[in-house]
């Protein structure tokens, strides 16, 4: 989990399932395991029965967790792990972008450039099947301006901003950051629109994003790249 605080002394969990009034999400050891078998239990009932099917007693029956230690860490119980496995996915996500957005990698080809950004994304969507209930119950809501992973999107823009100072010297100021937020908006909708669709469609969308993305920059680096 990336908003660790402590490692927690796990004889507070309380034994009759009562929620606790915050969570204790550990940085290391036993009660750091915990967490991810609680986090892995939900991801794994959510792909096979579904977000609004699963209960908290399910999720820690699977973890092999009693429900005290449950609410020890997620005193919200469901909705509260469901919003750690997106926290996850928002930690990966970000993870995947800084190494598409390494400034090692500010002279490479656009068609390269973009795939690796785009199918980074995707295929680690297609091998999470419950990413999309995630991502529409949790995600979608919560990185609106305030929401709760704000500051996971703010991240990624960052990432795009040092990039494009690299990569664009002379794109600056409130140019740079429209094109950083565009770009942003554009590639996670159309990774998203992407992830609804069987295929060959799927393919055809993700095609399209790099496509659209290629040209878009290509514009911009003759305009402000430099020589």
């Amino acid at each position: 989990m990336t908003e660790a605080l402590r490692t927690p002394d796990l004889t507070e969990a309380p034994d009759d399932g009562t929620p606790a009034r915050s969570p204790r999400l550990p940085q290391q050891g036993r009660g750091q395991k915990r967490v991810e078998q609680i986090l892995d239990a939900a991801e794994a009932l959510i792909a096979e029965q579904g977000i609004e099917a699963i209960t908290t007693n399910a999720i820690a029956e699977k973890a092999g967790s009693s429900m005290g230690s449950l609410y020890h860490f997620f005193p919200g119980g469901k909705e509260a792990v469901i919003e750690g496995l997106a926290r996850r996915y928002q930690a990966t996500m970000a993870q995947l972008n800084t190494r598409a957005l390494d400034v090692s990698l500010v002279k490479v080809p656009l068609p390269e450039l973009f795939r690796g950004i785009v199918m980074g994304m995707a295929d680690f969507i297609a091998a999470t099947p419950a990413f999309p209930a995630v991502h529409d119950m949790i995600m979608r809501v919560h990185c609106l301006p305030g929401g709760k992973f704000e500051e996971y999107e703010e991240a990624i823009l960052e990432q795009i901003r040092r990039f494009l100072a690299a990569r664009l010297p002379g794109l600056a100021g409130e140019r740079r950051e429209a094109v950083a937020k565009l770009s942003f908006q554009s590639v996670a909708a159309g990774v998203e629109l992407s992830m609804r669709l069987a295929e060959p469609e799927r393919t055809h969308i993700l095609d399209e994003v790099q496509n659209l993305m290629v040209s878009y920059m290509g514009t911009l680096e003759r305009e402000f790249g430099s020589d």
